[in-house]
C-alpha cells in the first residue's frame, strides 16, 4: 500500500512530464523562422550587381538595397565572397518607364518604371545553384519633368526587389 501512495504523490508531475515530452518531440522539427536554407549555409557575400543599363548609380542603388535587407533580416551574416557559404548575384537588364494611368483626354497622368534584374543565389561550398530568376518590380511617378520623382519611383521598384530577392533566399517563396 505504501507504493500505491507514493505514485499518487507523484502522479501529477508524472502526467505533467509525459505531457512536455509529448508536446515537445511534436514540435521538435518545426520552425517558425520560415528559414528553408540548408543547414551549412550561415554567411552570404553579395557583389555589386552587373548592370546593363545606363542608368547611373542603380547598380550601386540595387546592392545597397539588398544589403540592407539580409542585414535588417539577420538570418546570414554578410561577409566577403571569399568567406561566403553563398552569394547572391546578378545583373539588372533594363530600367522602363511605361504610361500607367490616363486622364478624360487620354494624356498621360502617371508612369510605372520598372526594373528588372536576373538574379542568383548559389551555394558556394557545394557550387550549386539555389534558385535563379528573372525578378521585375516598378514604381510609380506622376507625369511631369521632374527627376526627383522618378528616382523615388526606381527607389521604391529596387526596394521591393531587395525584399524578393532576400524572400527568395532565406524563405523559398
Amino acid at each position: 500500500m505504501t507504493i500505491i501512495k507514493k505514485f499518487n504523490k507523484f502522479r501529477p508531475y508524472l502526467f505533467l512530464s509525459v505531457s512536455c515530452a509529448v508536446v515537445f518531440s511534436s514540435c521538435g522539427h518545426y520552425s517558425f523562422s520560415g528559414n528553408t536554407l540548408p543547414a551549412h549555409i550561415k554567411t552570404v557575400a553579395i557583389p555589386l550587381f552587373n548592370d546593363k543599363t545606363s542608368e547611373f548609380g542603380v547598380r550601386e542603388k540595387l546592392t545597397n538595397a539588398v544589403v540592407d535587407a539580409f542585414t535588417q533580416d539577420n538570418t546570414l551574416k554578410i561577409v566577403d565572397v571569399s568567406r561566403a557559404s553563398a552569394v547572391v548575384s546578378g545583373t539588372i537588364e533594363s530600367v522602363t518607364d511605361r504610361a500607367s494611368t490616363f486622364n478624360r483626354q487620354e494624356k498621360v497622368e502617371a508612369y510605372r518604371v520598372y526594373v528588372t534584374v536576373d538574379v542568383e543565389f548559389r551555394d558556394q561550398k557545394k557550387r550549386k545553384i539555389l534558385w535563379k530568376a528573372g525578378l521585375q518590380e516598378w514604381g510609380e511617378y506622376r507625369h511631369s519633368n521632374s527627376t526627383e520623382e522618378r528616382q523615388k519611383a526606381i527607389d521604391d521598384a529596387i526596394k521591393k526587389l531587395a525584399e524578393d530577392i532576400l524572400n527568395k533566399s532565406v524563405s523559398g517563396w
